[in-house]
């Protein structure tokens, strides 16, 4: 029973993973023409309010953390949170059970490590997508790093992954190749 449990577990975050891809691949609309105002030379942007590359932000940081904590809130519920500290914008996901599948596929249950390295692969999409969008907006000088715990308590992160979906930490897979 307990390992229905943990697959259960498993199961429920790498679907709703596959839901949060599906909606944090929506790209922040540009105006149209008949939305977006004229702007006078006097009226540009400075230097200040342009992002590295030199465009306009699309949206305030606010407005773009506001949507990242509103797609997770979306696919996680209460499962989630998403907080700006300092240049990061900090993700943080909670699955229970999550620690309990992990140490099985650690322990060699071949399912688990297949869907755990499905729902790694999932979540390290969903990262890179808020990691485009945060640039989209303006603000790539920002990192998205999203930490993946195994309850609410966020005791120790499971999978982290930061930046444009570079994976940091892996309790699955460095254990595999620790032993």
């Amino acid at each position: 029973m307990k390992k229905h449990t943990i697959r259960t577990a498993l199961v429920v975050l790498l679907a709703l993973a596959m839901l949060l891809a599906l909606g944090c691949t929506r790209k922040a609309a540009a105006p149209t023409s008949e939305e977006a105002p004229e702007v006078s030379a006097s009226q540009e942007a400075s230097p200040a309010e342009t992002s590295p590359a030199g465009e306009a932000p699309t949206a305030t940081l606010d407005e773009c953390v506001d949507y990242i904590r509103a797609s997770m809130e979306a696919a996680y519920g209460d499962k989630c949170s998403v907080e700006l500290r300092d240049s990061v914008i900090d993700v943080r996901l909670w699955q229970d059970q999550l620690a309990e599948a992990a140490e099985a596929a650690v322990g060699g249950d071949e399912a688990l490590l297949t869907a755990w390295d499905s729902m790694a692969g999932i979540m390290t999409t969903v990262e890179q997508s808020m990691q485009e969008y945060a640039e989209e907006c303006g603000f790539g000088e920002y990192t998205v790093e999203m930490r993946i715990f195994g309850d609410q308590a966020m005791k120790d992160a499971l999978l982290v992954i930061t930046g444009k979906g570079e994976v940091t930490f892996d309790a699955v897979r460095d254990a595999d190749s620790a032993s």
